[in-house]
């Protein structure tokens, strides 16, 4: 460090006369060398470290000054050139003081745009606004970087964005929208006027979830708040929030950050359909509170009457930002007031298989068929585990106490030691941080959960090799206390920051608990805390009450691990440690749960390898980073390279096929927004016939023969299978009855006699006074049944094995159009311009078969139709028993595997078809939930 700082004051000395070195002053890069522990100063340090100093001079303001905001879009996805640039982020909080834990650093979620910073003061809204240029050479050298003028690099503007004002005086916002771009100039003026009224800390969340801030983006949030109090989480550990979106808006990324609903992890579905019934006319969503353990929830629809905020906040419908700015300051003004705007629609009760169905097509038909929901009252008692005469927690380490010198105790006893940090030294970098007064709870709980981890895990400050993994930020809180705090304190304890790759955001929802993990990469060792909710509240309350207090800090510092820690655990999580023990993986999972589980073994093991930085960012949206993760990241780099953005107009938009981890993966790469995300279940035909001919689905005698249940049965055919004719009457008479009396409503139905007639060519159904017939017809292809009375059912034959099925529905005959082998249709992708109102759009395939099989673990338990099954179904007494890995396994040693070997597996993705969208309408039929994607984009063939 030394060396650079004395290189730079030489080269100063041959710079051309009044040439502005601000950028490579000493100070500053010893501020960034401080930060990340590291002599590795790079150009992307130096860049936003410049960029901070032009600001900090032009609005003006000091480093650490609380009026300060800073804005900007870096971080692991935003790129200039193939360079990731959240190293932007340790730099700029180097040099203006400005953190996550200080709600004054707001990282805007994007990627198909250029490197952006706003500097603003929330005191006067005057902003420095400063866009890099693309071209910068950021394999420059330190010395070449110096000579290249601000003017090249930058450019800059500055606006005063005060929304009173721009009310005033509207033509202002047309330069302020010029320079910034309207996105940009929404999310800037937004925020910082926002930061102004003291927002919750969830809403700051929500609004940097979105790189356009509009006011469906705070009615998201408003429902989902609503929903919360409606539907509130007693258990996190079973409970998790699932949501149908019935339009498809800025409302989803909103409502998926404040839930942590994701489509990766079947959380948010997004359905698209043109005909909605009057009454759900303004319903915006579905809402379920899931218990995942009971397979059963209860659920709501919601309306917000988006008229109703329009007239309320007399917005100027003449000039259109304006009129969207102001309805945005309105709702936030009025968060606590959702009575005038939200409306239930319906409440419901639901089982899985309902659930099932109310996931896919027409989901507000489904809705007719649900029991209403009683009112809310608790079912289960959760209990946070605190207090006195309760369980012990969990802690399966030796924790030494640390002991405070004699000559130090007498003097604070004395009364001439009083500063927290002369009392407590080793707190001197969380202070120096924050500083001395800023110092609150929540620091020193961060602080002592990485104290205990660089003792365990034996590492120092800056250690490359550790991994910090935390869920606190602005959604997760203790009762209404944010979290964001911690994480300034994670990063002055350890040195693990955004900008290094090593410190983790995990994106979880409001109702999730909070917690801490640390892990070693090279090691796999890894250590987890989790909170007592109920001590560190009472502490929370009494420093809301009286604000910053020596006293109470002290005695918090006092207080033994085990009455602030409910859960302190080590444990390792390198495969050849998973393999030698086989209890070893179920311990982690009851002492960390699963998610967390997953977490620190796929990331860690993952991130040991030589992998981009853009990956960690998956593992912070998504939990985790797991073999379907990285098939995401394969996917979006071919989307990336056959569909290449050009300009803030052109967007993707995708059409995954089957709803799994790689789509969370898709919207964190692609920086997709969710509700552009329709992602669908492939119908049993089209997957036959996309596959080799020998690869369909046996029909259910063979899966009789194979021993799988009733149950399983139904969930591997769909559904659509009745019964087999030569098993009524026999096997299948349950079946059938059940259809008749579940689907149609046939009460008799349940004490009826079945029996065949006309030599086995009929079906006849009899009650006490009532019968229905099924008969089959001369070529077998088609059945009929009549109901005594008059109502009629067309039914469908097939042919399997020489026996004939009974289908409740005509079953849609496919024929593809191209080979596509064993690889799986991922989807469809599309580049959209909104400039033109056209699209581009590819079909791409990825070979899992392949990669599995070169991965050598067993990453599937048989053939591709049993993944149908849910996870934890019992195959047991199956032919397909005990084939797979364990869980830890396919998920752990995979993902590491893949990691190893991402460069040579992209030439498993390929682009199987090309096609045009000429018009939002031909758009608009593709994603519609009545549109046949497939047949559509010429892939598959239907036939009459």
């Amino acid at each position: 460090m030394r060396k650079i700082i004395f290189l730079l004051i030489i080269f100063s000395c041959i710079l051309p006369a009044g040439f502005c070195l601000a950028q490579l002053d000493g100070s500053d890069l010893k501020s960034i060398s401080d930060f990340t522990c590291s002599d590795d100063i790079t150009i992307m340090h130096l860049l936003a470290s410049r960029a901070s100093n032009i600001a900090m001079d032009r609005l003006p303001f000091d480093k650490g000054d609380p009026d300060a905001l800073v804005l900007t879009n870096a971080g692991r996805v935003t790129t200039i050139g193939n360079h990731s640039t959240e190293q932007c982020i340790d730099a700029v909080i180097a040099t203006t003081g400005c953190s996550i834990g200080r709600k004054n650093l707001i990282l805007i979620q994007g990627t198909n745009e250029p490197l952006w910073f706003a500097f603003c003061r929330k005191d006067t809204k005057n902003c420095v606004y400063i866009v890099v240029n693309s071209t910068v050479n950021i394999d420059s050298t330190i010395q070449e970087f110096a000579l290249v003028p601000d003017e090249s690099l930058f450019k800059i503007s500055k606006h005063n964005i005060d929304v009173d004002r721009l009310f005033e005086s509207p033509s202002q916002w047309d330069l302020i929208e010029e320079d910034l771009g309207e996105a940009n100039a929404f999310s800037v003026a937004t925020l910082t006027n926002a930061l102004d009224m003291d927002p919750p800390a969830s809403l700051i969340a929500c609004l940097r979830s979105h790189n356009k801030i509009t006011p469906e983006l705070i009615s998201g949030y408003i429902l989902a708040e609503y929903a919360r109090k409606e539907l509130p989480v007693e258990n996190p550990r079973d409970q998790e929030y699932i949501v149908v979106s019935l339009h498809g808006s800025a409302q989803d990324d909103a409502i998926m950050t404040l839930l942590d609903a994701t489509p990766g992890r079947s959380g948010l579905f997004i359905r698209h359909s043109e005909q909605l019934p009057a009454e759900f006319r303004n319903a915006s969503s579905i809402f379920i509170l899931w218990n995942a353990r009971m397979k059963r929830g209860e659920g709501m629809v919601l309306a917000f009457d988006t008229e109703k905020v329009i007239e309320l906040s007399d917005a100027d419908r003449e000039n259109e930002p304006l009129h969207r700015l102001k309805i945005i300051m309105w709702e936030i003004n009025h968060l606590n007031d959702t009575e005038l705007f939200v409306s239930p629609i319906k409440t419901f009760r639901i089982n899985n298989q309902q659930l099932i169905k109310l996931k896919e097509k027409n989901p507000v038909a489904e809705l007719d068929e649900l029991p209403r929901a009683i009112p809310y009252r608790p079912t289960t008692k959760y209990m946070d585990l605190t207090g006195r005469n309760l369980p012990p927690c969990n802690i399966n380490i030796e924790l030494e106490k640390k002991t405070v010198h004699w000559i130090r105790y007498l003097l604070i006893k004395l009364g001439v030691v009083t500063r927290i940090t002369d009392r407590f030294p080793y707190l001197k970098p969380v202070s120096d941080f924050v500083g001395e007064e800023n110092l609150t709870i929540l620091h020193l709980l961060a602080f002592r959960a990485s104290d205990i981890a660089m003792d365990q895990l034996h590492f120092d400050k800056g250690d490359p090799d550790v991994l910090a993994f935390t869920d606190a930020g602005y959604v997760v809180n203790i009762d209404g206390y944010s979290t964001e705090q911690c994480i300034d304190s994670i990063t002055a304890t350890t040195g693990c920051t955004a900008g290094r790759n090593n410190l983790l955001l995990i994106h979880r929802s409001a109702d999730m608990p909070l917690w801490f993990m640390f892990s070693r990469k090279d090691t796999k060792d890894f250590i987890y805390f989790s909170i007592r909710k109920q001590k560190l509240k009472q502490y929370l309350d009494i420093e809301h009450e009286y604000g910053y207090n020596t006293t109470l800090l002290t005695e918090f510092m006092k207080e033994p691990p085990e009455a602030i820690f409910r859960t302190i655990v080590k444990h390792n999580i390198g495969t050849d440690a998973l393999s030698a023990n086989t209890s070893s993986w179920g311990n982690i999972i009851n002492d960390i749960s699963t998610i967390n589980a997953m977490g620190v073994a796929t990331t860690t093991n993952v991130l040991a390898c030589d992998v981009p930085s853009r990956l960690a960012s998956c593992a912070e949206f998504h939990t985790r980073i797991c073999p379907g993760t990285l098939c995401g990241y394969l996917i979006s780099e071919h989307i990336k390279e056959e569909l290449p953005t050009n300009g803030e107009a052109e967007r993707y938009i995708a059409i995954p096929m089957s709803i799994t981890c790689k789509d969370d993966a898709l919207i964190t790469l692609l920086g997709m927004f969710s509700w552009e995300l329709f992602a669908r279940e492939l119908p049993l035909e089209q997957e036959e016939a996309l596959l080799p001919e020998n690869e369909t689905v046996p029909g259910i005698a063979m899966l009789r023969d194979m021993n799988f249940t009733e149950k399983q049965i139904d969930l591997l055919l769909r559904e659509s299978h009745l019964f087999n004719w030569s098993n009524v009457p026999g096997n299948d008479s349950e079946r059938l009855i059940r259809f008749l009396a579940d689907d149609l409503g046939i009460d008799w139905a349940e004490n009826a006699k079945i029996h065949k007639i006309n030599d086995g060519r009929a079906i006849r159904i009899l009650g006490d006074r009532e019968s229905a017939r099924i008969t089959i017809d001369e070529g077998k292809e088609k059945a009929i049944l009549k109901i005594r009375g008059g109502r009629a059912y067309n039914l469908t034959v097939r042919k399997w094995n020489g026996s004939l099925n009974i289908y409740t529905e005509e079953k849609k005959r496919y024929s593809a159009t191209i080979d596509t082998g064993f690889s799986r249709i991922a989807g469809l992708f599309i580049k959209w311009n909104e400039t033109t109102d056209t699209g581009e759009g590819i079909a791409v395939t990825i070979d899992m078969k392949k990669i599995n099989g070169m991965s050598g673990v067993n990453y599937t338990r048989g053939p591709w139709w049993l993944w149908r099954l849910p996870e934890g179904s019992d195959i047991s007494k199956t032919p397909f028993a005990n084939r797979n890995d364990p869980g830890w396994k396919w998920r752990t040693e995979k993902s590491a595997w893949m990691a190893d070997h991402l460069d040579e597996l992209g030439k498993y993705v390929k682009t199987v078809k090309r096609f045009k969208l000429n018009n939002s309408e031909e758009l608009s039929g593709l994603i519609s939930d009545d549109a046949d994607p497939l047949v559509k984009v010429g892939i598959l063939n239907q036939s009459e």
